[in-house]
């Protein structure tokens, strides 16, 4: 019998959003996984994205990775 793929992963997501939910801080939009699979990372400045990190940048209005050495890449 295959187990029900879509059950496992709809819990999955639930407990990662609710992991998201616990460690949100300073009113930022939180990351997150929505049941259809989607990411929506959350925004912030530029100046406020922490290294190695994936946001939305409100400075570009632009999908942005942070390397690990702090320079910004626009993704989109």
């Amino acid at each position: 019998m295959i187990p029900n793929q879509n059950a496992d992963l709809s819990g999955l997501i639930n407990a990662l959003q609710s992991i998201a939910q616990q460690i949100g801080q300073n009113n930022k939009t939180l990351n997150t996984l929505l049941p259809n699979g989607a990411y929506t990372p959350f925004s912030q400045t530029d100046a406020a994205a922490s290294n190695n990190s994936l946001y939305y940048s409100t400075t570009t209005n632009k999908l942005t990775y942070s390397d690990p050495s702090g320079t910004k890449h626009t993704l989109y």
